[in-house]
């Protein structure tokens, strides 16, 4: 019911049927096949080797020091503070 009572709807669904009659009638049907194919194909080429070349090796980052949570101040390093406030 949308589409009948939207006019801009109403219009993408004629632009649409107009454009499905004139690729049927040109006989363009078989090349919009191998294109959409070819084009999915690469992309999942593509997605393939970027998630494969993100999942290959781990971030080496440095170990996260375990702190007690009873006093978490007596373990701070107050050298850090110092440091980030040169920065």
């Amino acid at each position: 019911m949308a589409v009948l009572f939207n006019p801009l709807y109403f219009t993408f669904l004629l632009i649409c049927l107009a454009t499905a009659y004139a690729i049927v009638q040109l006989g363009l049907v078989g090349p919009l096949y191998q294109v959409s194919k070819t084009l999915g194909n690469e992309l999942q080429r593509q997605a393939t080797a970027r998630l494969r070349e993100h999942f290959r090796e781990p971030l080496l980052t440095e170990p996260v020091v375990a702190r007690s949570q009873s006093a978490p101040h007596e373990n701070e390093d107050l050298g850090h503070d110092e440091e980030l406030r040169t920065l």
